[in-house]
């Protein structure tokens, strides 16, 4: 059993300015991270992300424990470095081929104990059928967005990104549970999801407002990507064009949706970042009441 060693990680604490505070857009060639900003009233600088998320940075620590310090009479050693990292990659591919492996498992299992499920419901064996249900549970994709660090491109400070994980779906306008990044937002709209450890994601689902519906100038998005990534390589897509959602059901008045996005084979990552390009309001950002990340 490997333990990671102690290692000390600074955060970027933005300022609240008094209107939409931007922090950059993500290369989307690179996924380097937000590009340095001005220092204007409610905007922050913030440096590019090579490799801060912490994930990368506990697999470094990793690395650093399976041997001594690279620091020898204050002469740093570069190559030694570079093969702890480089070993620390592959141990991480290791624990993502075995996360694979156990949620086909997983999968397989909860197939049978649906069926198990329903069948105890036909016959009427409500204790039987309960217990299934607590068994189906246990085994379906863990949401991974609550414990996932969050960054956006803009919000303003009545609908900030920590709604996005609350776990409350309260779609009224009033209630202003959702995130918004503001009425002039630099396209491409964003979110990124620094992940608590590596995992494998299968899907993901977002509750969005639907055309203009719930307000006049809409906000449901249009022309999105969903990117799944290791460090600032992109190991998997989803992208969807002119509100052509692959799964979408609608809630009873018809004014917001759950979407629900799955890749098309189980996506490894470390980040999960969504791009909007395009929303029913012209160049309004995108509202979005919650966004799950489903996985192991």
């Amino acid at each position: 059993m490997l333990h990671g060693a102690g290692f000390t990680l600074k955060h970027f604490v933005p300022r609240h300015g008094r209107k939409t505070k931007s922090q950059g857009t993500p290369d989307r060639s690179t996924g380097a991270g937000p590009a340095p900003c001005s220092t204007k009233r409610g905007v922050v600088a913030l440096e590019p992300m090579v490799i801060r998320t912490p994930a990368l940075l506990l697999l470094a620590a990793a690395a650093a424990a399976l041997g001594g310090d690279d620091d020898l009479g204050g002469t740093k050693q570069p190559d030694v470095a570079k093969a702890r990292l480089d070993l620390a990659h592959e141990v991480n591919e290791i624990i993502l081929d075995q996360k694979v492996r156990i949620r086909e498992i997983k999968d397989k299992h909860l197939k049978l104990a649906q069926k198990s499920q329903a069948a105890a419901t036909k016959k009427g064996d409500l204790k039987l059928a309960l217990a299934w249900e607590a068994f189906v549970k246990e085994l379906e994709p863990r949401n991974l967005a609550p414990r996932a660090k969050v960054q956006v491109g803009a919000e303003i400070p009545e609908n900030r990104a920590t709604n996005l994980t609350d776990g409350v779906v309260d779609t009224p306008i009033a209630s202003q549970k959702y995130w918004f990044g503001g009425p002039r937002t630099q396209k491409p709209d964003w979110i990124r999801f620094e992940l608590a450890e590596p995992s494998v994601v299968s899907q993901v689902r977002m509750c969005v407002p639907v055309g203009t519906q719930w307000y006049k100038n809409g906000h449901e998005p249009l022309d999105y990507d969903v990117l799944a990534k290791i460090g600032s390589k992109i190991r998997n897509s989803i992208s969807v064009r002119k509100g052509e959602h692959p799964g979408a059901k609608r809630s009873e008045d018809g004014q917001t949706q759950w979407i629900t996005l799955e890749f098309k084979e189980r996506a490894r990552a470390t980040e999960v970042e969504f791009h909007c390009s395009r929303t029913s309001g012209a160049n309004f950002a995108p509202a979005v009441f919650e966004l799950e990340i489903l996985g192991e």
